[in-house]
């Protein structure tokens, strides 16, 4: 027997399921599982890499008592053969698998010179090297789909640094390292283990201007995030969010705004972001849209889109500057008369409502190009759509018109409107 193993009746019978009975397809397991069968030995196996991985992460490998159990789990069975990864001093002897060894990777053959960029792509690596801190004149850093689960000290080096992505298996709290980096512009963060609080230290960041924190479990931010007086986009799209942070109150830098997939109450507050420009605002959980909204007088896109709100408060007249407006996939049965206010808008998309009728006052939107109205309830245009000359497309796909109505409606919007594309069931 090979050093290392003894003869131990629990690990014998483990083994032997692994190595003969699941491999051999017994009947038994076939007729429940049919080609399916291979599930089970597949679970076994990873769940055994995985007991391997961890004790080699914690370092208690060499205080396992010899000939027990779970010391005899790093005897790898296959085949007719038994082979032992391990030595009787606990070091590795013959590894099987690659991924029972730490990932290492040689930044010198990753380093663009041209560009000052490092990227990085490998979904087994857990350590980025210290090295990493002597590319002093590096711009741009990208480390993507890993299992690092920190980054070393020496990160914080990187002055000249401005450009910064990480997405990690196993990031359980914000790398404080990346605070340091006050030259950053660029910044995005992601773990599949979902940081869920940001330093205070973050608002040492003052340059920067572009913020992805999506996909994470964020409820808050913290005070000093005001400190980041030149940021212009922030994603906080898919956090714990459930009413807008205050600290957002009054950074009117922040011309992009995307909240899309959060659990919100309301969007009380949204109002005191008055320099937003495009906001996005997917599956936000809010029953009613905040009147605030018209406080935006310089937003230019405003999405919203898959919640439960039944009526869209006149206010929206008030977005001067809008020149796109989403509001899809909602309760509401109607548009205000305040929504001819926004002649600059140049598209209106009104998917996927329970939209009865448009007002007549849709008429002044002078500059609109683009209008969906697919998969409403409208049985009828008003007579003042069919002045709206700079109208290029129009769909209405989903409606409630009869025959005669979609004759009539399409005769006279070509009529009206010279070469139009109209979306509608013939």
């Amino acid at each position: 027997m090979e050093e290392g193993c003894v003869d131990n009746e629990p690990v014998i019978v483990f083994s032997d399921l692994i190595r003969k009975d699941l491999k051999e397809e017994p009947e038994g397991i076939w007729e429940t599982m049919g080609e399916d069968y291979t599930v089970l030995q597949d679970i076994l196996c990873k769940m055994s890499t995985e007991v391997i991985l961890h004790t080699l992460k914690e370092d208690v490998f060499l205080q396992i008592q010899k000939q027990t159990p779970y010391y005899l789990m790093f005897a790898h069975y296959h085949d007719d053969e038994s082979t032992v990864i391990f030595d009787s001093s606990g070091k590795i002897k013959n590894p099987l698998y690659p991924e029972l060894e730490k990932k290492s990777i040689d930044l010198s053959k990753l380093y663009d010179s041209e560009n000052k960029s490092i990227s990085i792509d490998d979904q087994k690596l857990e350590e980025i090297p210290d090295e990493i801190g002597d590319y002093q004149d590096l711009e741009t850093l990208s480390i993507l789909y890993s299992n690092v689960s920190k980054l070393p000290n020496s990160i914080g080096s990187l002055k000249n640094l401005k450009s910064l992505s990480i997405y990690s298996k196993k990031l359980t709290e914000f790398p404080i390292e990346i605070c340091k980096l006050n030259n950053l512009k660029y910044l995005y963060v992601r773990s599949d283990k979902k940081i869920n609080k940001l330093p205070e230290e973050i608002g040492n960041l003052v340059n920067l201007n572009h913020l992805n924190l999506c996909m994470n479990k964020l409820k808050d931010l913290p005070k000093n995030f005001q400190k980041l007086t030149l940021l212009k986009q922030l994603n906080l799209s898919e956090n714990k969010f459930e009413t807008i942070p205050t600290v957002l109150y009054g950074m009117n830098s922040i011309e992009k705004l995307d909240i899309r997939h959060n659990p919100f109450k309301n969007l009380d507050g949204i109002g005191n972001i008055v320099g937003l420009k495009n906001v996005t605002l997917y599956a936000v959980g809010i029953q009613e849209l905040t009147r605030e909204i018209g406080q935006l007088k310089n937003c230019e896109e405003f999405s919203l889109g898959d919640v439960e709100i039944e009526e869209i408060p006149k206010e929206i007249g008030d977005m001067d500057s809008i020149h796109s407006l989403e509001i899809s996939k909602t309760k509401v049965r109607s548009l205000p008369d305040t929504i001819g206010k926004l002649k600059n808008c140049k598209r209106l998309d009104i998917q996927y409502n329970q939209i009865e009728f448009l007002p007549e006052t849709i008429g002044s939107m002078e500059s609109l190009e683009n209008l969906r109205a697919d998969n409403n309830k409208l049985t009828d245009l008003p007579e003042s759509i069919y002045q709206l000359t700079k109208l290029k497309e129009i769909n209405l796909y989903g409606n409630s018109f009869s025959t005669d109505q979609r004759t009539k409606i399409v005769s006279r919007l070509k009529e009206n409107i010279p070469g139009i594309k109209i979306g509608i069931e013939k």
